[in-house]
């Protein structure tokens, strides 16, 4: 059942496109904020929400929120992650147990929300005050007015790309908050590498992380590239403490490309990994 509708991007448009919900949702719209622009924020509810009233639920939160759960929304027309799918289907095989999603949409200012460096060419480094929107303002709603479990082992933040860096900074800084993270398709080359420089000079551990890249996430030597990029995060990562297979996974995905589409293909195993009793 989904009982709200989300914005479509194609709104007011001759041909809008078909919405992709799959399960129980609430939305809240243009939520606002005293650090960032308002933006909507998505809800999905696992099965049994309603009829469970003494349960709390782990908490997933995705960066890019258009993007996670609906292809009417999504940057590309049609593709999106399907979390609520991949989800609804892990719950039910008892692979994770049931778990609250959170898709926080991104705004305008994407590029400096998602920075906390200053690229010579593109600017950002602003994103700590999405931090504090995310920290300060929206988990705090969240656990008011959702039957969450409060501590960091059971909140996880998840994004791509710039988001990628987006969720392992904010987790880095915020331990206490969230102690699980996906840094998915990471834009390790985003202002010379300075993520890199940032984690290994870092001290604590504490989270449990999913890093991956893709193999064709770029075209001839920049796929090379890129791929070394994401081994020289995972490297630092190492360096400052954790250990891969334990409580951290880095995997390079043969043939997969930078979009949702790919993406999609694995965030099952970023789910599993993630929230999997252990």
């Amino acid at each position: 059942m989904v009982v709200a509708k989300w914005r479509d991007q194609t709104e007011g448009s001759a041909a809008p496109r078909a919405h992709t919900l799959t399960g129980t949702f609430r939305v809240h719209r243009a939520f606002p904020s005293a650090f960032v622009p308002a933006r909507d924020v998505l809800i999905w509810l696992p099965p049994g929400y309603d009829s469970t009233a003494a349960r709390r639920y782990p908490v997933i939160y995705f960066l890019d929120g258009q993007n996670v759960f609906d292809g009417a929304t999504s940057f590309i027309a049609g593709a999106e992650w399907g979390v609520d799918e991949a989800a609804d289907q892990l719950i039910r095989a008892g692979k994770v147990p049931p778990f609250i999603a959170v898709a926080i949409s991104n705004s305008g200012a994407r590029m400096g929300e998602y920075t906390q460096d200053t690229d010579t060419r593109n600017g950002g480094g602003a994103s700590l005050q999405h931090q504090r929107f995310v920290v300060e303002e929206l988990v705090p709603f969240i656990d008011a007015h959702y039957r969450t479990r409060r501590d960091a082992r059971s909140r996880g933040i998840v994004g791509s790309s710039l988001g990628g860096l987006a969720a392992l900074d904010l987790g880095l800084a915020h331990p206490g908050r969230f102690g699980l993270v996906g840094s998915v398709s990471t834009s390790v080359w985003w202002s010379d590498r300075a993520i890199v420089t940032r984690v290994s000079q870092g001290k604590g551990t504490g989270l449990r992380i999913w890093l991956d890249i893709g193999d064709a996430e770029g075209a001839g030597p920049m796929g090379s590239r890129t791929v070394a990029d994401s081994e020289l995060l995972r490297d630092a990562l190492i360096t400052r403490g954790y250990r891969e297979g334990r409580d951290l996974r880095f995997v390079v995905v043969p043939g997969a490309q930078h979009n949702e589409r790919a993406w999609a293909a694995r965030v099952g195993d970023i789910l599993t990994f993630l929230l999997a009793q252990r």
